[in-house]
């Protein structure tokens, strides 16, 4: 056997040896690299429920808001019901009175409601409804509808006219409530 031979043998030994040294090393990072993969796979499965829950909860808010929405109309509709009903009576109020019937002698009626924000306060046999929208304890003002949609501020001790001959005065204010009086006649 000459040098090259021995030499020759030797690298390839050497080489066989380096392969099987791969071959373990491959083999210990594909149980590692399995290991990862089997982790990243629990976890987007974790990550799917998490979405599945999300994705049910979106839903539920889409159905409340969906549902806030009809409500929203339905209000509106009833707002616009009473607009209407308002406006009719204050034509039917306004109307000429007949000929021949005798002229109303002045009826003259007090009341006071105490009433809190949100709160509507009825007079006059439902004649007169005021609805308190606003009170500012600090200012001693609140703001009212009388008999519909249009606002108006009063002070303590303001009025402001209500079916004709009749006024609602703001007696007090105190936290968010107030006292609104109803008189009429001369």
């Amino acid at each position: 056997m000459n040098n090259n031979t021995l030499l020759i043998g030797g690298v390839v030994v050497a080489a066989a040896f380096a392969f099987v040294v791969t071959q373990k090393r491959s083999g210990t990072e594909d149980a590692e690299i399995e290991s990862r993969v089997a982790a990243l796979n629990d976890r987007i499965g974790e990550l799917e429920s998490s979405l599945a829950e999300v994705t049910e909860r979106a839903d539920a808010q889409a159905a409340v808001i969906a549902e806030t929405a009809t409500l929203g109309s339905r209000l509106a509709e009833t707002v616009q019901g009473l607009g209407e009903v308002s406006g009719s009576v204050a034509e039917t109020a306004a109307a000429p009175a007949p000929a021949d019937a005798p002229e109303a002698a002045p009826v003259t009626a007090a009341a006071a409601v105490d009433a809190g924000v949100g709160e509507t306060a009825i007079f006059g046999d439902g004649a007169v409804r005021v609805f308190l929208s606003r009170v500012d304890a600090a200012a001693g003002t609140a703001r009212i509808a009388v008999n519909g949609l249009a606002t108006t501020t009063l002070a303590v001790g303001e009025s402001v006219e209500a079916d004709g001959a009749c006024s609602v005065t703001l007696g007090g204010v105190e936290g968010n409530r107030a006292s609104l009086g109803y008189a009429c006649g001369s």
